[in-house]
């Protein structure tokens, strides 16, 4: 099995350049093969799907942690299929999906939840991507 860490962006627009707040939520697990852009993740029971994110859009190899780090496709409020859902309620499905939340940033603050961070989820070391476009 690898170990691997997911990290996701939520935005509160359309688009990134006209969202005013995203959050930024990880989760940790471990798949059968590395891996690899493009890549979907989920987990379903036999009635229902409990999660999903992807795709994977970067993938890089912390060989001081024995992990591979992700990150996947950025999820917002507004789809052009028609379903609208708000920046709160993508956030607080995740968070009851077994996301954590590693923080939010609204304008020029970022608010960190370390409260809830496992030992492997550091936000100082993804914080300086908060804000790539």
């Amino acid at each position: 099995m690898f170990s691997v860490i997911v990290y996701k962006y939520i935005w509160d627009g359309n688009d990134i350049d006209t969202a005013k707040a995203h959050a930024l939520l990880a989760r940790e697990m471990s798949v059968p093969f590395p891996p690899f852009i493009g890549l979907e993740l989920s987990e379903e029971t036999t009635n229902r799907l409990l999660w999903f994110c992807g795709p994977i859009t970067e993938v890089k190899w912390d060989n001081s942690k024995g992990r591979f780090t992700c990150f996947v496709k950025a999820e917002y409020p507004f789809s052009s299929g028609g379903c609208d859902y708000s920046f709160s309620w993508l956030v607080d499905d995740d968070l009851q999906n077994g996301w954590t939340l590693l923080g939010k940033k609204q304008h020029d603050t970022v608010e960190p939840n370390s409260e809830s961070l496992s030992p492997g989820l550091d936000p100082n070391a993804v914080w300086p991507f908060l804000d790539r476009r």
